[in-house]
């Protein structure tokens, strides 16, 4: 083993999880605006994010089957973004144009569902998650970002509708008591 490839296997990226592009795309929607560089720097600063090599890097990239954003150049990459978003949509023959226009809505979709990671973790705690927990596993789960006709096609899919990620915490309380209620015997 060379001295490169020792440095290459300890040399660590951050890694935003779920991904920058994804974060600015709900944060945009939900403004209803476009974006500020301060808040994009913003969100950059506090979005939760894992040390990986650079092969766990690559792995969690062809899951989500596509690169995200550079964390250091992330205004001048998140306004290409939101432009070729727009070309898509365009492309699709959808409604077209900023989110406060009502065109180009993205949506953050996990897969696979959060309702099922959840369901997991508390299943194998043996105990309820905490808020904590069941933000921590939102946080770090598998996540790309769809237009509204591809999230309705894969939760068709599925069978369900997966809670939001925005508000899984007190959407989660309620699910969880349907989904863990023991045969009474």
């Amino acid at each position: 083993m060379s001295g490169d490839q020792d440095s290459e296997s300890e040399k660590l990226i951050v890694f935003c999880i779920p991904s920058l592009v994804a974060t600015l795309l709900s944060r945009e929607r939900a403004k209803g605006s476009p974006l500020t560089e301060e808040e994009v720097i913003e969100i950059r600063n506090n979005c939760p994010a894992k040390a990986l090599t650079p092969a766990e890097a690559r792995a969690v990239e062809e899951r989500r089957g596509y690169k995200d954003i550079d964390p250091e150049r992330c205004w001048e990459q998140w306004q290409q973004a939101r432009l070729e978003f727009f070309e898509e949509d365009a492309a699709a023959g959808e409604s077209v144009g900023t989110p406060e226009a009502g065109g180009g809505e993205l949506i953050i979709f996990i897969d696979p569902s959060l309702v099922g990671l959840l369901y997991a973790r508390e299943w194998e705690k043996g105990s309820p998650l905490t808020e904590e927990e069941v933000l921590e596993t939102r946080d770090n789960s598998q996540a790309i970002v769809l237009t509204p006709a591809d999230v309705r096609e894969k939760e068709a899919a599925r069978g369900f509708k997966d809670i939001d990620p925005e508000h899984c915490w007190e959407e989660w309380q309620k699910v969880r008591l349907t989904l863990l209620k023991a045969p009474e015997g």
